[in-house]
């Protein structure tokens, strides 16, 4: 499944070019406009943030997340077993097929599975730490517990069981997309990494964000996603 405004042609045929070289078919999924989103579409929308200093979700994180629950919602109610979910801004490494060949035979210990993710500390490239349960993928890549809170949901691997578990987690509408998936392991979700990612933010489409109505924020400031999301 790719995740994409229905006018974002260039972002579309970026993805279905790179997708068709693995002689797969993507799923476009349209993505929810968050200009279109008023309050009475998204009962019981919360904030998040410090105690005393929450702020609720901007229209286009708001979009993102439903747009996200969307595809959940389908892999539940079609009883998906093992499901890709793209944004549209995502580069495939040279090893991005041999890692999915590789899943598809050895998918236990996790519901959700990140291909592509950073840190606070790290960038793409690198991806978030990892610890302990790391099995060998493929020459070169292997999957891990996620160690520290990942960021980006641009691009991951989810079970029926993981898509029912973040479905639930998501509501009431409280956090961007990749919180909902970074913080997922407090609501029981085997959360793991693929190391180091094979999917990485597309440098040529990946610029502007379709997701630019973020308030501005330190970036050396934490955002406690933690106080909503639960230990």
């Amino acid at each position: 499944f790719v995740i994409s405004l229905a006018r974002s042609r260039a972002r579309r045929d970026a993805m279905r070019d790179q997708i068709a070289r693995l002689d797969l078919s993507p799923i476009f999924v349209d993505a929810i406009e968050g200009t279109k989103l008023n309050d009475a579409d998204v009962p019981g929308r919360r904030g998040f943030g410090r105690p005393g200093e929450e702020r609720p979700l901007s229209p286009r994180e708001l979009a993102c997340a439903l747009s996200h629950c969307a595809v959940y919602e389908r892999i539940v109610q079609e009883q998906i077993p093992l499901a890709c979910i793209f944004e549209d801004d995502c580069l495939l490494s040279d090893g991005f097929a041999r890692v999915i060949q590789a899943i598809e035979q050895r998918r236990e210990g996790w519901e959700v599975l990140l291909l592509g993710h950073h840190s606070a500390r790290h960038r793409p490239e690198i991806g978030a730490e990892t610890c302990y349960g790391n099995t060998p993928l493929v020459d070169g890549y292997c999957s891990a517990r996620v160690a520290e809170m990942p960021m980006g949901a641009y691009a991951y691997v989810v079970t029926t069981a993981g898509a029912r578990m973040l479905l639930a987690f998501a509501q009431p509408p409280r956090m961007p997309a990749d919180g909902v998936v970074g913080y997922s392991p407090a609501a029981g979700v085997r959360l793991h990494a693929v190391k180091p990612p094979c999917v990485l933010p597309h440098p040529e489409v990946a610029s502007p964000s379709t997701i630019d109505d973020r308030p501005y924020e330190d970036p050396g400031r934490h955002r406690p996603w933690r106080i909503v999301a639960g230990r």
